[in-house]
């Protein structure tokens, strides 16, 4: 079953085209033009995917209060190809998918596809701490996978953030990737 998303755009054009394609896909989608009616309806109703475009006046505020106060909120930003340096560097990090306008088909399916696993990984584990009957090694079991994939994800996504806010250039960034040393060991004595 797919997920609801809410669009917000300020080319009538492009959320036309973003919400043919949602629907066409089997997705319930809704559009605005600016964030006031954006926080309007969210107040209204419960959106898991948000696609937001960066050009819209106060979406960057916008981003940063979704994140803050509605973690559980997937946020897809849009942004123009000459601003796309700038709106990573500024927020990134708060958002699961960063894709460049003019939106391509391919790149926003293969967003929404990531996305729902991740959003189906919650479900798990929301589930797994209520088993209702499962024995307790195998909820604890489903349990530390579906966590050890999230941390990792965010551990990778944290990672890349800062990596790409240190490194200048490619080359530097590659460098500096290189001589990087990091570890991480997700465990239990049982799993």
């Amino acid at each position: 079953q797919h997920k609801k998303i809410y669009v917000i755009d300020r080319e009538t054009e492009t959320r036309r085209h973003v919400i043919e394609q949602l629907t066409g896909w089997g997705y319930s989608a809704e559009a605005d033009h600016d964030v006031a009616n954006g926080r309007n309806r969210l107040l209204a109703r419960k959106y898991p995917i948000i696609i937001i475009d960066c050009g819209v006046s106060g979406a960057l505020d916008f981003i940063e209060e979704m994140a803050s106060n509605h973690p559980e909120i997937q946020l897809v930003l849009l942004v123009e190809k000459e601003r796309y340096e700038s709106v990573i560097q500024a927020v990134k990090h708060l958002a699961v998918e960063c894709l460049v306008k003019p939106l391509s088909a391919n790149a926003l399916k293969l967003a929404l596809t990531r996305i729902n696993r991740i959003l189906r990984l919650q479900d798990q584990l929301v589930q797994a701490r209520d088993p209702s009957g499962t024995s307790a090694d195998a909820v604890n079991g489903r349990i530390l996978e579906t966590e050890r994939f999230l941390l990792a994800r965010q551990i990778v996504g944290k990672l890349s953030a800062f990596i790409s806010q240190i490194a200048g250039e490619a080359q530097g960034g590659i460098r500096y990737f290189n001589e990087m040393p990091y570890f991480m060991s997700i465990h239990s004595r049982n799993h």
